[in-house]
């Protein structure tokens, strides 16, 4: 008989358990669960049950909160809750919280394994199709930009739609999209009138929950076209080149005018005729015509 008592009460016997009401669960990320424990104490005497959370990389200790002892007498048992929330952040998966709870007599030590899954419960996605533009100041449609905005998560949500400049506009500020629902909505820009170069912030951001998306585009301002156009004068007929290179014609007064620029022809008096200012009218016609072939191309 002792050798069979010896057998059933083995020395290395737990002086206390801990088991779990549920060891999986799901939630949204930033949303709390509850998760009870019971603590036994087994031992021949009162003690004391250490208990503390071993958290997954990343998470920090506002993420879960357990009461750090318990105090048995022998024979008794407790109930603890748990509390895990999930970071705002984190992505859809799933994480372990391991609960380690230490006997302050005996040095007994037992694990208990939690299974977190987070899921997509709330999240927007943003999509301008681009990240670079170069913009005309001339061209009013390169200031215009399509933003497609999604609601990828499991709850219909109202989202304010923001910049980081004063002279970005979207033609809806405010929307309401369904689980999966999608929209795309009219950025405009009233570019400042100085060129350079210009990050723009373009952010959705849910009025109800933590969902939020950004996404930055550069905007490089400049001057697309840029020429002076200049009318000749009417006694303007015929140009010739001197020794020097520089191109010569003869005014009104019978007099050869020079300029040291080859290639301009500049008068001295009365001012221009109809045929000089129709043929300027066609070149510059002409020369608007072959810009704007290059900049649709």
């Amino acid at each position: 008989m002792l050798a069979f008592a010896v057998i059933m009460s083995p020395a290395y016997a737990s002086s206390f358990d801990v088991s779990l009401y549920d060891n999986s669960l799901s939630s949204c990320p930033c949303s709390a669960i509850e998760v009870r424990a019971d603590v036994d104490n087994m031992y021949k005497s009162a003690d004391t049950i250490k208990l503390w959370l071993e958290l997954p990389s990343g998470w920090t200790g506002s993420q879960a909160f357990v009461q750090k002892d318990v105090m048995l007498g022998s024979g008794e048992s407790e109930t603890i809750p748990v509390y895990i929330t999930p970071p705002c952040n984190s992505g859809e998966g799933t994480y372990d919280v391991i609960l380690h709870a230490k006997s302050s007599i005996t040095g007994n030590e037992i694990v208990r394994k939690i299974t977190v899954e987070t899921l997509k419960c709330h999240f927007v996605n943003l999509d301008l199709g681009e990240t670079y533009r170069d913009v005309c100041q001339e061209n009013d449609d390169d200031r215009i930009f399509d933003v497609t905005v999604k609601n990828e998560g499991k709850f219909s949500e109202t989202f304010n739609m923001k910049t980081s400049v004063d002279w970005a506009f979207f033609s809806d500020s405010t929307i309401t999209l369904s689980p999966g629902e999608e929209r795309t909505l009219e950025l405009s820009l009233e570019t400042p009138e100085e060129n350079g170069v210009y990050n723009v912030l373009i952010m959705a951001e849910s009025s109800s929950s933590y969902a939020s998306a950004a996404q930055e585009v550069q905007l490089n301002v400049k001057d697309c076209y840029n020429f002076d156009a200049q009318l000749l004068p009417e006694d303007y007929r015929s140009v010739g080149t001197n020794d020097s290179g520089s191109a010569e014609t003869p005014n009104q007064s019978g007099n050869t005018v020079t300029s040291g620029i080859t290639g301009m022809v500049t008068g001295d008096e009365e001012g221009y005729s109809w045929e000089a200012i129709l043929i300027a009218v066609i070149m510059i016609v002409i020369v608007l015509a072959i810009i704007y072939i290059i900049v649709k191309k």
